[in-house]
């Protein structure tokens, strides 16, 4: 009776090993026709040369916060619009601005920048998306997300004095327009500031 075991549990691997070799010869078969039909890409060894402007998108280049700058007034509102962003301000001559640098922009009290006192209102700085520095500002608020050209624009606001106190008109006119400013913010119902995101 034992005999007759190992007989049978020999046969038996025989078999299986049989029917497996042919499924694995099969399967190598399939596998060739597969890719004669599907024939795997070329991959060169060499590394193309590209130039940095026929790859660069608009995000990865050089940004300025008033590249395209335009204005458009409509009644008592003046839209200005920046580089992928739009602030609504009061259409009225109190106001200016002047560009800090590539990502910054300032918008000041003219009067009170005349007489010596900054008049600054607001900042609107772009950062990188990755870039949280603006965190470490004492007074701030991020305004938006602009999908174009894939910066956070923050609103940076004065933390001392800015107009003359003691000139009733530049204080009005002061706290007019900061009270509008700080308007500003992500989500915000009455925010002037949107972008294209």
């Amino acid at each position: 009776m034992k005999k007759r075991f190992n007989v049978l549990a020999i046969i038996a691997v025989f078999t299986a090993a049989l029917t497996l070799t042919g499924c694995g010869a099969l399967m190598r078969t399939g596998m060739q026709a597969l890719q004669k039909e599907n024939p795997a890409p070329s991959v060169s060894t060499s590394t193309p040369s590209v130039s940095p402007t026929t790859t660069a998108s608009k995000k990865a280049g050089p940004y300025n916060i008033l590249d395209g700058l335009t204005t458009k007034e409509d009644g008592s509102i003046l839209y200005f619009y920046g580089n992928d962003f739009m602030l609504a301000m009061p259409n009225n001559n109190w106001w200016d601005y002047e560009q800090i640098d590539d990502n910054s922009v300032k918008f000041y009290l003219v009067e009170s920048k005349n007489a010596g006192y900054g008049g600054h209102l607001v900042t609107i700085r772009a950062y990188d998306m990755n870039d949280t520095s603006y965190e470490n500002i004492p007074h701030y608020a991020v305004a938006g997300t602009g999908s174009q050209s894939g910066k956070r624009f923050v609103a940076i606001f004065p933390t001392d004095v800015q107009y003359d106190g003691g000139n009733s008109t530049e204080a009005s006119h002061y706290r007019e327009l900061y009270d509008h400013v700080r308007k500003i913010g992500e989500g915000a119902a009455n925010s002037p500031f949107a972008t294209s995101n």
